[in-house]
């Protein structure tokens, strides 16, 4: 009995150990493989997540009045479907984080207590 127990203990430290090195290898091979992604995600993030500074705000307005003429003036209708279907699904995406954020922010996904 005693010996079975000895050669328990020998093996779950062998396995334990091997386990433990294979781990590591694998999770350094992780990280050298996706530091090129994650370098240039952060580039990107800087520059796409940084909120505007005041100085672009006139740009900003520019733009948020050319939206409003081609509403008024029905321009969008002269768009093609490709142009079209490209600004829907970024209306559709900034809805569904706008829905996410409400969801976190009520600590709810059902609705409010009304």
């Amino acid at each position: 009995m005693a010996q079975k127990l000895v050669s328990f203990g020998t093996k779950l430290a062998t396995s334990s150990s091997r386990l433990v090195f294979k781990s590591l290898e694998k999770s350094q091979d992780l990280a050298n493989r996706s530091r090129p992604h994650l370098k240039k995600f952060w580039s990107l993030a800087r520059v796409e997540l940084d909120p505007p500074r005041p100085s672009q705000w006139p740009e900003i307005q520019r733009g948020l009045a050319k939206v409003a003429h081609t509403a008024r003036t029905g321009a969008f209708l002269n768009k093609p479907m490709k142009e079209v279907v490209q600004q829907s699904l970024v209306g559709f995406d900034i809805f569904c984080w706008f829905i996410v954020g409400e969801m976190i922010g009520r600590w709810s996904i059902i609705g409010y207590n009304v």
